[in-house]
């Protein structure tokens, strides 16, 4: 299946967001599907600690910066992150 059609009359600009490629149909042979889904008892990779704390504390002073951009307050922040976790919850 390929995602695209070739045409002769465009040439690359350098801007282009990303290249098509073909990609072998998987619907046409379901083993084939259930090989690349992973194990529902394979082990998940997790994040470390530190690395949770990274983000947690990058995502914070981001959420603050965008926040105080719009001039809004530390309440402001408190409710967009309830927003965010109830968004990711649901």
């Amino acid at each position: 299946m390929s995602m695209y059609l070739p045409n002769s009359d465009l040439r690359p600009t350098g801007y282009e967001p990303g290249e098509f490629i073909d990609i072998p149909a998987m619907a046409d042979d379901p083993a084939r599907v259930d090989a690349r889904l992973p194990a529902n008892n394979a082990p998940r990779a997790r994040l470390t600690d530190e690395s949770r704390s990274d983000i947690t504390r990058l995502t914070l002073e981001y959420i603050s910066r965008l926040v105080q951009e719009y001039q809004g307050d530390r309440d402001d922040v408190r409710t967009i992150i309830r927003n965010l976790h109830a968004a990711v919850v649901s």
